[in-house]
């Protein structure tokens, strides 16, 4: 898996390429919260995704862009509306989170079907050779396709250059700590020490956080929601990898044991971890068909 994120403005925009790896949103807790009105132009480079609505299964093979919301991603309210799942064989995506006022997207009750040409997908390609770039140049490649799909009318004129400015100083001093958290996946670090790495208060960190979270658009209002939520989704990634055990799942994402990382899973009204990844594994086996979730335990 390769995987960046970038911030600016009312934007947050998510990189990420999987081989051998699934993502099945049935295992994995829908967001506490409400979730938020806001659109997602969802960009498939490579790769297949399946979704499951109303007693209906829908698919997509990329190239493709869809139009979808918050909840369709991440639920709301404790339940989700949809359930949907990439392949194991090569998927690439961009997710450009958008705020209402910025675009004239608007997400509906399912996925949105959107057309993108061929400039389009060849700037989306640009962006996802992550390989090729350092944050310089990822910000650029960024910010020409935010340019072409303001040509498009999806995004409102000058959005692409509110996002090249930099962020405000509280926020890149925030992200200056959270960054090598993210990339080491140390999602057990806690607010002291995320103060002592900026010189910040715990009531400060706390603070910054909120609003950074807030902005951001991601998961929760807090640090420590959101921190287990991201941990949850990247455990049931990673238990989808051939030749893993939940052990080393475990201690990949900071959990400490096996038994820590099914107390969790437990918590949260998931199966066992074991039985995700017997689940995950089949149905990668079975071509991309859905077979049923095991029961919760």
């Amino acid at each position: 898996m390769e995987w960046a994120v970038a911030f600016a403005p009312r934007m947050r925009i998510s990189i990420v390429q999987r081989r051998g790896l699934v993502l099945d949103t049935r295992y994995v807790p829908a967001a506490p919260q409400p979730a938020s009105g806001n659109p997602c132009l969802y960009l498939v480079r490579n790769g297949t995704l399946r979704w499951q609505a109303a007693g209906a299964e829908h698919a997509t093979t990329g190239p493709t862009a869809l139009v979808v919301s918050q909840e369709h991603l991440e639920g709301g309210d404790g339940r989700r509306s949809l359930t949907y799942q990439t392949d194991a064989e090569h998927f690439t995506l961009i997710e450009i989170h958008l705020d209402e006022q910025d675009t004239l997207l608007r997400a509906g009750p399912d996925p949105i079907p959107v057309s993108l040409g061929e400039h389009e997908w060849s700037l989306v390609e640009r962006v996802c050779a992550l390989g090729t770039h350092d944050d310089e140049s990822l910000i650029a490649a960024i910010t020409r396709l935010l340019d072409a799909l303001a040509q498009l009318a999806f995004l409102s004129p000058g959005v692409a250059v509110s996002a090249a400015r930099p962020d405000s100083p509280m926020f890149r001093l925030l992200w200056r700590a959270l960054r090598p958290i993210a990339e080491n996946l140390d999602l057990l670090t806690t607010v002291r020490q995320i103060g002592d790495a900026i010189d910040a208060t715990p009531h400060e960190v706390d603070t910054y956080v909120r609003k950074f979270l807030a902005a951001s658009g991601l998961v929760g209002a807090k640090w420590r929601p959101a921190s287990r939520h991201l941990r949850l989704k990247m455990a049931v990634i990673m238990l989808s990898a051939d030749d893993t055990s939940a052990a080393e799942v475990a201690c990949v994402i900071g959990y400490g044991s096996a038994d820590a990382m099914l107390r969790a899973f437990r918590d949260a009204g998931l199966p066992s971890p074991g039985a995700v990844r017997t689940a995950l594994r089949a149905n990668a086996t079975r071509g991309g068909e859905v077979a049923p979730a095991p029961a919760t335990r």
